[in-house]
């Protein structure tokens, strides 16, 4: 779900995305478009993404450092 709020920021909600249920190459795919997108964004510091809290992988550490040297705010989103 991508959230445009007053025209000055950009949130991403990728915590549905990664469900645990899905082909590991699905999730490596959307991960790619995600940062594709990002890097083609002339303003990736105005972008915040929340990615699925709970999730221990290096896959999950390696997406939130390379959204972070993007110059994203990344924050982890608890689903009750």
């Amino acid at each position: 779900m991508i959230t445009s709020l007053f025209n000055t920021s950009l949130v991403i909600d990728f915590s549905d995305t990664q469900h645990t249920d899905k082909h590991p190459l699905l999730i490596e795919s959307e991960i790619r478009n995600l940062i594709e997108f990002i890097q083609s964004h002339p303003e990736r510091r105005s972008i915040h993404v929340y990615l699925r809290s709970g999730i221990v992988s290096a896959t999950n550490r390696k997406l939130q450092s390379r959204l972070q040297s993007l110059g994203c705010r990344v924050t982890a989103k608890i689903s009750l």
